[in-house]
């Protein structure tokens, strides 16, 4: 999910793994993006271990500045050391 909550950007990923296919770890990368700009305002990369029956990925972001935000995440499934899946996703926009 991606919420702004006053000036602040909350980003929350939660991966529940196939049974038969749990990965060991899982890599993320997840980009907070400004509309109309190709840099990202904040970029965090994370590997996440299991925490019960998912992973769970969770960030903040002070915004310094007006506009419409949304988020592009990666992530990465690893198991014995080898990449077996990889998934995407974009936000909805949400404006500050």
């Amino acid at each position: 999910t991606f919420t702004i909550d006053g000036s602040e950007a909350e980003v929350k990923i939660r991966v529940m793994p196939k049974s038969n296919n749990e990965p060991d770890y899982i890599k993320v990368t997840v980009k907070l993006m400004k509309t109309g700009s190709s840099t990202p305002v904040k970029t965090w990369n994370d590997t996440l271990y299991m925490a019960g029956t998912s992973f769970k990925f969770y960030e903040t972001k002070k915004l310094s500045s007006k506009g419409s935000y949304y988020i592009d995440a990666k992530v990465k499934a690893y198991k014995d050391g080898k990449l077996i899946e990889t998934d995407t996703y974009t936000s909805d926009t949400k404006k500050y």
